[in-house]
């Protein structure tokens, strides 16, 4: 049960107050346009397959954004919502699965710049019981226009977005988590990555009523992403993590990107001991890296790469130290 009334942003109905909640001179509060607006910049996905259109607001937007997602976060979220949730994570959301034989999963299409400011403004007005100007002052905060178009969208970049889209579609998500219960389903979402899994075989229809309810919603599902699996004696990624036989596993090529970087800061460390930033800047991948593998394998062992690291970090140290002492 998701209570809105939590919030402090719940029921206003006065400039002043929302002023005091977000620390927005009251001038600049009737005027949001020209005071929080930001200009998209273009930047390719890892993958080089996509183009995204990021936003990174000015100082004091962000300020304002980070104090009005506060407030939001003041609502606690369903158990199913992982992304952009505190102490929640994407292997927890793999994790709730990992004893499950079916898996149905989906993501949403051009998620992001999909979400339309009608559902922003429905929640600020329906959910939190706002007036209809400070509703709408809220959604020109948190919205920003589609290039070349009249529409508005929740931007990639902003605070509050992961969480108030989650919020803006509310009755997309329940309804969809009220379909999947009913069916003895478990379902989870990261972001707008949706999980279903089930100890019975996920049949099309089940799938056909998920993409309905979507649909209903303005959005799209991506169907080159949306796959039926069944797990066992197979390895199935979920959200960056691998489900194999009940247990959640580290996908290759994390693995192997985890190696090479660990051989490339040992040759470093042999033939160049003396570049000391270089040395500390692979030191630190290696040490993310490995840290992601054990985040999804706590057991694994990695005595000799862990008690080689210590010994690199021991050789860092007194470098910098003996460095400093010469100055």
């Amino acid at each position: 049960m998701v209570n809105f009334n939590e919030c402090k942003l719940y029921g206003i109905t006065n400039k002043k107050y929302l002023s005091h909640l977000l620390h927005i001179d009251l001038k600049k509060l009737k005027n949001i346009e020209s005071y929080y607006s930001t200009s998209p910049f273009k930047k390719q996905s890892p993958n080089r397959k996509k183009i995204r259109l990021l936003y990174n607001p000015h100082s004091e937007y962000k300020k304002v954004l980070k104090r009005l997602n506060s407030l939001l976060k003041q609502i606690t979220p369903p158990e199913y919502i992982y992304g952009g949730i505190k102490n929640r994570s994407y292997i927890m959301n793999a994790d709730v699965h990992k004893d499950k034989e079916y898996l149905l999963c989906m993501d949403l299409r051009d998620f992001f710049p999909s979400t339309s400011d009608d559902y922003v403004y429905k929640f600020f007005k329906n959910k939190l019981c706002m007036s209809d100007d400070i509703a709408k002052i809220c959604t020109l905060l948190t919205t920003e226009p589609l290039p070349k178009s009249d529409k508005r969208h929740l931007p990639q970049g902003y605070s509050t977005s992961p969480y108030l889209s989650f919020l803006s579609y509310f009755d997309m998500y329940n309804g969809i988590y009220t379909v999947a219960a009913n069916a003895g389903m478990t379902f989870s979402c990261y972001y707008d990555d949706f999980t279903f899994s089930s100890s019975t075989f996920i049949n099309k229809s089940f799938k056909n009523t998920v993409i309905s309810i979507i649909n209903e919603h303005g959005l799209e599902v991506n169907k080159d992403k949306t796959r039926l699996y069944k797990v066992k004696n197979k390895g199935i990624k979920i959200t960056g993590s691998i489900i194999h036989d009940g247990k959640l596993k580290s996908p290759n090529k994390l693995q192997k990107n985890m190696y090479d970087t660990f051989q490339d800061l040992i040759l470093i460390y042999e033939y160049e001991p003396l570049a000391i930033n270089k040395l500390t800047t692979m030191y630190n991948k290696v040490q993310g890296l490995k840290t992601a593998i054990k985040s999804i394998e706590k057991n694994r062992d990695f005595a000799y790469i862990e008690n080689k690291l210590d010994e690199i970090s021991e050789f860092i140290r007194k470098s910098q130290k003996k460095k400093r002492q010469s100055l």
